[in-house]
């Protein structure tokens, strides 16, 4: 999900409204996609920590905005 609204410049809104499109998304439940979102941030997090490449930023940040959408 992070990198879905990272490379399309969506939402945490529109990137699920898309995903929701799929049987998968369809069929799990709620917490495993707020499980989902949060180890999506905490990967992210770790990764941008460690990373020298600039591209880590980005994902760290759609995971973070993915994750505060899912707690709300």
């Amino acid at each position: 999900m992070a990198a879905l609204a990272h490379r399309h410049d969506h939402t945490p809104e529109q990137a699920e409204q898309a995903a929701a499109t799929h049987p998968a998304w369809q069929q799990a439940p709620n917490e495993g996609l707020n499980a989902l979102a949060r180890a999506q941030r905490r990967l992210w997090d770790t990764i941008a920590t460690h990373s020298h490449d600039d591209w880590a930023n980005p994902m760290q940040e759609a995971a973070i905005s993915w994750e505060e959408y899912r707690r709300h």
